[in-house]
Parts: C-alpha cells; structure tokens; sequence
C-alpha cells in the first residue's frame, strides 16, 4: 500500500530544504534529501542525533555532513572520544586543524589563555551597548572548575587560595580586571601565561601543595605549556580518543570551554558542532561530569546560532548513565533523528523513547549499510546516504579501501 500512502495528504514522503545539504537518496521515490537544520520555520532545533551498530555508516554520515556544512560556510568543531583518527584526512583536506589531546601529544591548549576582549555575546549588534563584565575573571573560574576534574578533593580554603595565586599570575603579565588589560596599545592580545608561569606562585602558598602537584604532573607530560596550535581555524577536531580515563573528564571540559567560547562570540553565524561515540563518557561507566559538560553544551547550543550532531552505536549504554539522563537529553533536544541499520534489541530501545511503529523497527533493522530511517519533524522517510568519489576517498573508514 505504499503508493496509496504516497497520495495521503498529510504524509510526507519528500524532504527537500531550500537552503539545505544533500544527505542522500529518498528511497520511497529516488529524490535528493536536502535537509536545513537551521531552518526554525520547519524545526524547533536543528540538532541531528544518528543511531546505528558498528558499520552501519554513522561516522561516514558524519564526515559527510560536516564537509558539506563547512562547504555551506559553516564554522565546524568536533569532539571525538573514539577513533578520533578517522577525522583527520577530512580535517586536513579542508585546511582544518586536528588538536589531540593527550599526555605525550605534540599538540597543546593554553587553559589560561585569554582569547576575547567581552563576554557579551551582542557587542557587536546594531544599537547594542557592550557591557564590561570581566572575561579574565570567568576564565579563572573556568581554571579553578579543571583543577578540581584533575584535584576532586580541593577544600574551600585550597579554592579560595588558588584564586588569589591564579589572578598574582595575570597581574605579573599586566593583566586585571579591567577588559582594556588584556591588549597592548596597539590592539593586539598581551602574552599569557600558562602553567608553568602558574606553578612559582603556587609554590609560594603551603596550603597549594597538592595542587602545585598536579600542575607539575601536566607540565610534565607535556601538557601545560602555550598553545600551539590554530584556534581561529573554521574546521577544528579535539581528539581525545587517547587519553587516560583519569583525563577523560578534564580533556573534555576543555574542548567543551573552548567551543563555548568560540560559539558564544556572536548568534549570527552558523556553527555546528559534532560528538561522536559519546559512549564513552556516558555509558554505565561513564565520567558524570564529562557528561554533564556535554549535555549543558547541547542545551545551549541553539541559542548562539548553533546545531549538535551526535553519533551512537551503544543506545543501550547512552541510556545507562543515571537512569537515562543523558540520552533523554540528547533526545529530546534533538528534533531530527537518523536510525541507520541496527540490531533488533537497540531499535526496540529506540521504539520506546520515540514511538516508532513495528514496521518502522523493522526497516531500521533490514536497512542496509549506509541506508536508515529519517525522523525530521513530522516526516519519516527512508534515506540513503550518499557521497560524491571525492568525498567517499575522505571520509570511508572501510579497511578494503583504505588498501
């Protein structure tokens, strides 16, 4: 009865966004899926969560969106926690930069450091006065909140000292409170410190010994000098797929600070920002307060112009981590839904949390690689993905091609 279907009026069997990226093929009628995640007329967010087993085709579907955004002239960052390797090629072909972040990395983000002049995010709206709250008092904030990832048992008094010692180290480098400081005269940014500069005036306070430890441990492993690498870049990939489980927390805090900060700049532009196999800081054995980042960053998001696209093959473990509070935040702040090809068990789970129809369940389990279920507002449409030869030899992750 599909072609009875077809002819029902208030079903959908088209997607096609004026302003949209193409996805792929419709299956039900062979015509291109264009889909605009930042078309409010049509959804109420434009976040895109994509489920799918091991395969299926969720980091190719997200490797393809994010060349395509970007080629939109999109500003796109991506937070991998898995595999962050298989992001590279693209990131490289796109003149992006590529951060890992680990203990032994060659690559470095200076969590002192100071990259805007105003936390009002309209300074530069028309008839709009900038306010002058203090940015480098919300960056030691920001310093202090990943000290205490690295250090849980810092005591008030540790917290109270290691502000003072933190703002002593800006004053050395002539920055205070006072916006106008963080500039020289001719308008440039002033040299930060890190924290090697930080570790002498810890020193100085006894009651800092343990924190002055840590600050050691990471200048040591190659992880507290400046940064080095290219911040302003429009394509940026935080890799943290390497670290340790005891840095798995404050890695991701300080990707998730950075994309907060560079997405909270202004609500005009575009911005996209990407999680993939976010399972592993949410699952049963998750870190709760690197979920607890995430979710904040995919609640805020479009409220600074922004999209979150995420990617899965564990439905079970994203609804593990306190009885589901980060996969119902990530459903219910995502109102598009792609379900690639996936195990019967998982797409029961999926059934539940999106009422999906038995035959709908058994579409997302007989899907082919590369193919699923399209969930955009009221439509449900099958979808292939697809990309041009171009962009397959980027982004394909298949060992026989890559051979």
């Amino acid at each position: 009865t599909s072609g009875a279907a077809a002819a029902f009026p208030f079903s959908s069997f088209e997607l096609s966004d004026d302003k949209g990226i193409l996805l792929g093929i419709n299956l039900h009628n062979n015509s291109a899926v264009f889909l605009d995640n930042y078309n409010t007329d049509l959804y109420t967010n434009g976040n895109l969560a994509i489920f799918g087993a091991s395969g299926s085709g969720k980091t190719y579907t997200i490797l393809l969106i994010a060349q395509r955004l970007r080629m939109c002239n999109t500003q796109v960052f991506v937070i991998v926690p898995e595999k962050g390797f298989e992001y590279r090629d693209v990131c490289e072909a796109l003149g992006g930069q590529y951060i890992k972040l680990a203990r032994g990395s060659e690559d470095c983000i200076n969590i002192m450091e100071i990259r805007r002049t105003t936390l009002d995010i309209d300074s530069d709206m028309e008839g709009h006065e900038q306010r002058n709250d203090s940015v480098m008092l919300d960056v030691v904030q920001d310093i202090k909140t990943y000290f205490k990832l690295r250090y849980p048992n810092m005591s008030p008094e540790e917290g109270y000292q290691l502000n003072v010692a933190i703002m002593e180290c800006y004053e050395s480098f002539g920055i205070n409170k006072d916006n106008t400081s963080l500039l020289n005269p001719d308008g440039a940014f002033k040299d930060m410190p890190d924290l090697m500069h930080l570790y002498p005036f810890l020193l100085k306070y006894p009651i800092l010994k343990n924190i002055s430890i840590v600050v050691k441990d990471l200048i040591e492993s190659g992880m507290g000098g400046q940064t080095n690498v290219n911040l302003k870049s429009q394509f940026i990939v935080i890799d943290t797929s390497s670290a340790r489980e005891e840095d798995i927390s404050p890695a991701t805090f300080m990707g998730t600070v950075f994309i907060r900060d560079e997405t909270s700049k202004n609500r005009t532009r575009k911005k996209a920002v990407f999680g993939d196999e976010l399972w592993k800081i949410a699952g049963s054995e998750g870190n709760e307060r690197a979920a607890d980042f995430v979710i904040k960053l995919i609640k805020t998001i479009r409220g600074y112009g922004g999209i979150f696209i995420s990617a899965t093959q564990n439905v079970v473990d994203y609804f593990a981590l306190r009885d589901g509070k980060f996969g119902d935040a990530l459903l219910n702040n995502s109102r598009l839904k792609l379900l690639l090809q996936m195990e019967e068990a998982e797409a029961l789970k999926l059934q539940e949390k999106l009422g999906l129809t038995g035959e709908e369940v058994m579409q997302i389990v007989r899907s082919g690689r590369g193919q699923g279920l399209l969930c955009a507002g009221k439509n449900r449409i099958s979808v292939e993905i697809r990309a041009s030869q171009v962009q397959h030899e980027l982004i394909t992750t298949s060992r026989a091609d890559l051979e």
